[in-house]
């Protein structure tokens, strides 16, 4: 139906525009530093840990959105190395400071379908 499929065309650019609008302010800015600390090599807080989190869980809630508009998907490809990247090197730090890597570990594991 092509009144359907205009109504979740429509829908899909509303929240995508919403979601590029919180990426951009909150979430790239939030990551690029946490590179940075990690660069330097800190660790993450439960609160860091806690935002890591969310991003994983907004990023696999998003996959049939990006299917149906795949022109973000190289987008959401390169937060995601960002994502991993940081966990990595968060990882990497607090084994070097002698401190536990559970729940680092959960966040680098790769989620089961």
């Amino acid at each position: 139906n092509p009144h359907t499929m205009n109504n979740q065309t429509r829908h899909d650019e509303g929240v995508i525009t919403a979601m590029l609008e919180r990426f951009e302010h909150q979430r790239l800015p939030h990551l690029l530093s946490l590179k940075e600390q990690m660069d330097a090599g800190k660790t993450l807080s439960e609160d860091d840990l806690h935002q890591l989190t969310k991003v994983i869980a907004d990023s696999h809630k998003i996959t049939p959105l990006i299917d149906r508009n795949p022109r973000y998907h190289q987008l959401v490809v390169q937060a995601v190395a960002l994502h991993k990247e940081i966990v990595e090197k968060a990882l990497e730090n607090e084994i070097a400071a002698g401190g536990g890597e559970s729940a680092l570990k959960d966040l680098h594991r790769p989620r089961q379908k």
